[in-house]
C-alpha cells in the first residue's frame, strides 16, 4: 500500500503530545505517547487510546486482535502485536545532555518491533530490550522479537543488534538475518532453517502490516514554528481547530496556544493511518477490515439519502457515483493473512458537499468483532479511524461521518440511531 506523506497536519502528534504532557505527574520522566491503539489497549491496565502517554514504570498491554504503536520522545517507534506486554523500565531523553540518556524496555510478553530513536543514534550503549531469555542491544537498528513457546525469535531488518543469553555470551546479527533462541538464551538455529521455523510459528505476524513512522532527528531538534517554514507550510487556525476537533480537545485561543508551545513542524512523517490495498480510492472513501469469518458488512449514507450496501451497490446522486467496489461475506481472505476487506468509494466529476455517514453491520457469525473503519473526505489527504466493538449478530456501530465542504474534509462520530 502506498503511505501518503503530507504537509498540513505534519506537527499533530507534536500538538496532542505537548498537551498531554502539561498534565505528566510532578517528576515522572514522559516517555512517550500511543500513536496508535487499535482494539484494546492498556496502560498499566487501565483502557488506553490514541494520544494517550506513558511514562517510565508503566506497562504498555495489548489484547485479542489488538495492537499499539508507541511513539517515543527520541522518535523511536514501536509496534507492538496482538497479546503483548512492553514495560518502559527506564527512559530518560535530553537532546542537551546526550551522555545523560538512556532507554531500557522489557518485552514481558509477545512481539515487538522497533526502529531506533535518537538516543539510538547517539548512545546506543545506553539502549537495552529486554527479554525473559536474552538480552539486546542495537546498532542503529530496525528489528523484530517475538516469544513464541519459550523461544525467543529476531530478526534484523536494517542495521545490526547484538544478543546475550543468561550465560553472557554477546553475538550479533546483521540485516537480512534471523536467529532463534532457546529459553537460556542459547543459539538454536540460524540461516533458511530459522526463517523457515519462523514462519511455521507465525512468529513475526502482524508484525510488518503497519507502516512505523519515521524521521531522522528527534522531535526537539525539528525547529521552532516558524524558524524555515513559508505562510504555507504553516498550519491555519481552522486547520488547528479541525484536529483539535477530531482528537477530542476544546481549545480556546489557538494563536495564543500555538506560541506558548513552540510547535516544531516535521515535515515528512506519515500521520494518517493507510488504506488496504483492495477497492477503489475515491474522493471519498470508507474501507472495513476485519480478522474473523463474521459476515461484517460497510453501509454508507450518501447527501440526499441514498444508501449503500451489499443490497444496493451503486448510488448515482448529482454528478456523482458511490459504490461498494469490494464485498467480502467473511469467508475470503484479501490480504495474508488473515485480514478481510469492504471498500466503499464516491467518484465523480464534482463531489457534492454534505455529510457523508458510514457504519458497521454486524450481519451474521458469533463472537465478539473488533474491526477497524479508515475514512477520508479529501482523496486520502487526511483519514480518520475507528474501532468499534460489536458483540452480537443485528448489531449497528456508530456513525462515522465525513462532512465535506468545498473540498475540506472534517470527521466525527454519532451513536447508531
Amino acid at each position: 500500500m502506498g503511505n501518503r506523506l503530507f504537509h498540513e497536519f505534519a506537527w499533530l502528534p507534536m500538538v496532542l503530545f505537548c498537551l498531554l504532557a502539561l498534565s505528566t505527574p510532578a517528576g515522572a520522566d514522559t516517555a512517550g505517547y500511543l500513536a496508535r491503539a487499535t482494539g484494546s489497549v492498556t496502560i498499566d491496565g487501565n483502557p488506553a487510546t490514541r494520544g494517550d502517554q506513558f511514562i517510565v514504570g508503566n506497562a504498555v498491554e495489548t489484547g485479542d486482535r489488538s495492537l499499539a504503536v508507541l511513539k517515543f520522545t527520541d522518535s523511536e517507534s514501536l509496534l507492538l502485536r496482538q497479546n503483548s506486554r512492553l514495560l518502559v523500565e527506564a527512559f530518560h531523553f535530553d537532546r542537551e545532555n546526550p551522555g545523560q540518556n538512556t532507554s531500557v524496555k522489557e518485552l514481558v510478553r509477545g512481539g515487538m518491533r522497533a526502529i531506533t530513536g535518537a538516543i539510538g543514534k547517539q548512545n546506543r550503549e545506553q539502549v537495552q530490550y529486554k527479554t525473559p531469555y536474552a538480552t539486546i542491544g542495537i546498532r542503529g537498528t530496525e528489528f523484530l522479537a517475538s516469544l513464541v513457546s519459550e523461544q525467543l525469535f529476531l530478526r534484523v531488518d536494517e542495521g545490526t543488534i547484538s544478543f546475550a543469553g543468561q550465560a553472557g555470551d554477546s553475538q550479533e546479527i546483521s540485516a537480512g538475518e534471523t536467529v532463534i533462541l532457546s529459553a537460556d538464551g542459547a543459539l538454536l538455529f540460524t540461516g533458511e532453517e530459522a526463517e523457515e521455523r519462523a514462519r511455521q510459528a507465525g512468529a513475526f505476524s502482524g508484525l510488518n502490516e503497519v507502516e512505523l513512522p519515521r524521521q531522522s532527528a528527534s522531535p526537539f531538534d525539528w525547529g521552532s514554528w516558524y524558524s524555515g517554514s513559508t505562510p504555507a507550510e504553516r498550519p491555519s487556525e481552522s486547520a488547528l481547530s479541525t484536529t483539535f476537533a477530531m482528537a477530542g480537545i476544546v481549545a480556546d485561543g489557538l494563536p495564543a496556544l500555538q506560541q506558548q508551545l513552540d510547535i516544531p513542524v516535521q515535515p515528512d512523517v506519515v500521520l494518517n493511518p493507510d488504506f488496504q490495498d483492495i477497492g477503489g480510492a475515491g474522493v471519498i472513501r470508507g474501507q472495513l477490515v476485519w480478522n474473523t469469518e463474521a459476515d461484517l458488512d460497510l453501509h454508507l449514507q450518501v447527501p440526499g439519502g441514498g444508501h449503500v450496501s451489499f443490497a444496493n451497490r451503486i448510488v448515482n446522486f448529482d454528478s456523482a457515483t458511490a459504490e461498494l467496489d469490494h464485498d467480502n461475506l467473511g469467508g475470503q481472505i484479501d490480504v495474508a493473512p488473515d485480514l478481510r476487506v469492504e471498500n466503499i468509494v464516491v467518484t465523480g466529476t464534482s463531489i457534492p458537499d454534505g455529510s457523508y455517514q458510514f457504519h458497521v453491520n454486524y450481519f451474521g457469525g458469533s463472537g465478539t468483532q473488533n474491526p477497524l473503519v479508515t475514512v477520508t473526505g479529501d482523496a486520502g489527504a487526511t483519514r480518520a479511524e475507528y474501532s468499534p466493538v460489536l458483540t452480537a449478530p443485528g448489531q449497528n456501530s456508530d456513525f462515522y461521518i465525513v462532512d465535506v465542504n468545498q473540498g475540506t474534509a472534517t470527521y466525527g462520530s454519532q451513536p447508531a440511531r
